[in-house]
């Protein structure tokens, strides 16, 4: 479907316990003589899929003690054989 893709996530703190995390995708759908249709369908079928991993990422954020698993997790050094 998609002949190009791109995307990137940007996040920002707001406050304290707050950041706002803002998807952006570029895309180019194939074949090129089917822009006119291909192009909304994957403009449909990226918002929802934003839409999922934004609410999955929140509901991770927000569970309790997730986030400091989660970077204690990140920050172990694996011993080297």
């Amino acid at each position: 479907m998609f002949r190009l893709f791109s995307g990137s996530w940007q996040f920002e703190r707001i406050a304290e316990v707050k950041t706002l995390v803002t998807f952006k995708y570029h895309f180019m759908c194939q074949p090129d003589w089917l822009h006119w249709l291909m192009h909304p369908i994957g403009r449909w079928f990226l918002g929802r899929e934003i839409h999922r991993r934004l609410l999955a990422f929140r509901k991770a954020g927000e569970t309790p003690g997730m986030v400091d698993r989660l970077h204690a997790e990140l920050c172990q050094v694996e011993p080297r054989a």
